[in-house]
């Protein structure tokens, strides 16, 4: 049972935030066999100023060169091309553990891909982050995910 969160300085519009959201399902069902309907995803936009690393806001107008410092005595830096406009996509993902390792791994690349090829987005600008739990942990409709009768109970809406 995965839960998405996606933080993104992207400006999405509804009809692309619809598609990440479709995408993101589609994928998880796709390479983790997890039923569609317990997918969920949660899209948060963030303006420029709230995102950075390496101590530099995104909103920076050196944040290309200034956030890829790897050495500080001699100042060094990985960033070797111009990048016209730096965007970030921070997923968090909290999923049932999970063994499906290949799976997992084929995700994370396609999402990652997603974004570099639609939006764009440098590859190192695209952080996914995975929290694995019990499934005793992930409370649906007031059922734990450890009850033999989850599926049925937490789709229940009346």
């Amino acid at each position: 049972m995965p839960y998405f969160t996606v933080n993104t300085s992207l400006n999405l519009n509804s009809s692309q935030k619809q598609e990440v959201i479709s995408f993101i399902t589609k994928k998880t069902n796709e390479l983790l066999g997890i039923f569609l309907d317990k997918i969920q995803v949660t899209i948060h936009l963030k303006e420029k100023d709230c995102m950075g690393r390496a101590g530099v806001s995104l909103a920076d107008r050196e944040f290309s060169s200034k956030s890829r410092i790897i050495e500080i005595q001699p100042l060094k830096s990985y960033y070797s091309s111009k990048v016209a406009n730096e965007e970030m996509v921070v997923i968090e993902l909290d999923i049932w553990e999970n063994n499906n390792e290949e799976g997992k791994s084929q995700l994370f690349k396609e999402i990652t891909n997603f974004f570099k090829q639609k939006y764009m987005v440098s590859g190192d600008n695209v952080l996914i982050l995975i929290r694995e739990m019990q499934p005793k942990s992930w409370i649906q409709n007031g059922i734990p995910g450890s009850d033999s009768q989850f599926l049925e109970e937490s789709r229940k809406y009346i």
